[in-house]
Formats: C-alpha cells, structure tokens, sequence
C-alpha cells in the first residue's frame, strides 16, 4: 500500500478507502485520472457544476503523493522568489503568487463549508538562514516578496531552537492532514453523484476532434 519506504504520518490518522474497482464499460461527462488532491479538487469543482464525473485511481485515494506530503499550505516559491522574477517578470510572478494564494482559500473554504475535519489552520511561515554568508539571499527574497505583494516581516530570528542570521515571515500560510483533506473531498464527492474506482488503471485514450 505505500509507495515508499517510510511510513507518513498521516496514515496513522485515517482509514483506508474501499471504493471498487471499475468492472464494467462506463460513460460520463469527464473521466479524470488520479485520486490525489489535484484530481479530487477537479472532481468536486465538477459535479458542483452538475457534471458526471467518474475519477480512477491505480491505488487507493490520497496514498501517493498527496499522502506522502508535508501538510504546509504555502505560498513562497522553492526556488526562490527573486529567481522567479528574474525567469518570468514581475507581472507574471505575481499572478502565479495570486494563484497559490488562491488554492489555500479554497482549501480553508471547502474546510469551512464541508466541515472536513482535516486540521486546516493559518499560521506564518520563514524563510531564514543561519549563516552571515546567505543573509544577502534572504534579503533579496524579502524585497521580492515586497514585489509581488506578500507582506513579508524582517526578522534576524525565528521561534527555532537554534540561532539565525536572518529571516523573512511571510503571514497567511497555513497546514493541513492532506490525506484526511482528500478523504473528505472523496466522501463529498460520492454524496454530489461522483463514482469513484480504486485498483484502476487508466492504460490508454484516444484524442477525438482535439
């Protein structure tokens, strides 16, 4: 059942899922494939909307990625900010920056709404360095996260047990249990007419018209 060789800790906290497998010819408005957040996320979106949706997974839900996953809801960049802007523009590295915010308001709406029971809460996240030779790199991300709007803090220290040379607190970032969030996006999707088929493998499709 899992995918690697450490055990996450989320497992300990949920359930495992007992949809069926796909036996028989099916058809729907859109098939989607994978059981992860990004295809459980597409499928509620869908059948709010009124669509027949069926969503496969080769597993169980939330026992890839998703599952073994962090649970930080951030919107920082991994590789950095400033090489961001650099890259796309300002322009554009503020819309990304716009899109990651987004996807944590829907994540804390659909936890509100749905009552998903999942450990969703708000809290600042740090970017920060121990060492005087990288305190220009966190500068440089402090003012790029002033360029792209995200009301970062300069700090020299963070509540760490260890000391720091410099740092930037950026408010608004959240954690979650992702397996218990698509769990309950599952369940939720069942009740909105969705199927769901676990132990299903997607093997091949044809384009049709484009």
């Amino acid at each position: 059942e899992l995918d690697g060789q450490h055990k996450p800790f989320w497992y300990e906290q949920a359930e495992l899922t007992t949809y069926p497998h796909l036996m028989e010819n099916a058809s729907c408005d859109v098939a989607i494939v994978g059981g992860g957040i990004t295809g459980l996320t597409a499928a509620l979106s869908l059948c709010q909307a009124g669509r027949n949706v069926i969503l496969i997974d080769l597993n169980r839900i939330g026992r890839g990625t998703t599952g073994h996953s962090t649970g930080h809801l951030d919107n920082h960049y991994d590789i950095q900010l400033s090489n961001l802007v650099d890259h796309i523009g300002p322009e554009s590295a503020r819309t990304f920056m716009h899109a990651k915010r987004q996807a944590i308001a829907q994540i804390e709406q659909w936890d509100r709404h749905y009552r998903l029971e999942c450990g969703f809460r708000r809290i600042p996240g740090y970017y920060y360095t121990e060492r005087d030779e990288e305190i220009g790199i966190v500068e440089n991300e402090i003012r790029a996260a002033r360029e792209l709007e995200l009301n970062p803090s300069s700090l020299n220290s963070v509540p760490l047990p260890f000391e720091t040379r410099r740092a930037m607190r950026l408010p608004e970032q959240a954690r979650f249990s992702p397996l218990a969030y698509v769990l309950a996006l599952s369940r939720f999707i069942f009740l909105l007419g969705g199927r769901i088929h676990e132990h299903t493998r997607m093997e091949e499709f044809e384009d049709q018209d484009g």
